[in-house]
């Protein structure tokens, strides 16, 4: 096996990020925040979820996932703790946490600090840790919404999974789209999980390869069948034909504006 470039073999700085979660400690708020998120997942969308036995039961695992829309996390924590008994670990960029209203959320929920700046060593040492926690990590490749139907992936995804070597389970989301035609509650949402990958086998020690090979296999394979299984076209667009708007303000204001958009579209 060739050797690995060395943008993916971390920072070598081994203490933890202030808001990264205590490994090994019980955080008692995940036992109600966790059925009250997959509750609310259940609510808004009939989640339909298929090959969640490619999900590991115990032991690390990094999930790659398209990004669509700001309630991606909601049908994710229906389909993977509610369905399949894993806490998922999202990854979340730094500055969110020091919003009041984000940050307490996300503590809580125990997601992973991301610095953006610094290269791929820190978010590499963070996920370590937590993959030698045994944990269930979830990454958005694409770093932010779609904008349109081209998926664009970051190098960050593919340079963890390289660097750590980890089972990489591939997975499209489909239906949590504000302007998706249909109800406002228990709307189809699919969940399509596709069976694990070694990064290290993919023919390439690149991580902008990698994580572009992983996302090309989201969405040729797994998209269209997330599509069929909500009762759209193979092909529908991912986005929003006239553009996403970002959601920007205070998070109090976004949140709303979340809701507003999705119980009227």
């Amino acid at each position: 096996m060739a050797a690995l470039p060395p943008e993916v073999a971390g920072s070598g700085d081994d203490r933890p990020h202030p808001e990264e979660p205590s490994w090994g400690r019980r955080e008692p708020a995940w036992r109600l925040l966790g059925p009250v998120v997959s509750g609310a997942g259940r609510t808004l969308f009939s989640v339909r979820a298929h090959g969640l036995e490619h999900v590991p039961r115990h032991g690390p695992a990094l999930v790659i996932a398209n990004h669509l829309g700001h309630l991606d996390p909601v049908v994710l924590v229906a389909a993977l703790h509610g369905m399949r008994g894993r806490r998922p670990r999202f990854l979340a960029r730094e500055e969110l946490f020091a919003d009041p209203f984000v940050g307490w959320w996300l503590r809580r929920a125990g997601a992973l600090p991301v610095v953006r700046g610094r290269g791929p060593g820190p978010v590499i040492d963070v996920a370590r840790r937590a993959f030698d926690a045994g944990e269930l990590v979830v990454m958005y490749p694409e770093g932010h919404l779609a904008r349109g139907d081209r998926l664009v992936a970051r190098p960050g995804a593919g340079a963890i999974a390289l660097a750590t070597g980890v089972p990489v389970v591939p997975l499209a989301l489909w239906g949590m789209q504000p302007h998706l035609p249909g109800p406002p509650l228990r709307r189809p949402a699919a969940v399509e999980v596709g069976a694990p990958l070694d990064a290290r086998t993919l023919g390439s020690r690149d991580p902008q390869s990698v994580a572009s090979v992983v996302l090309g296999l989201i969405r040729a394979r797994l998209l269209p069948r997330a599509r069929v299984r909500c009762g759209f076209a193979p092909d529908h667009p991912d986005a929003d034909p006239e553009g996403a708007v970002p959601i920007t303000g205070s998070s109090w204001r976004a949140t709303v504006e979340i809701l507003r958009r999705w119980f009227s579209g």
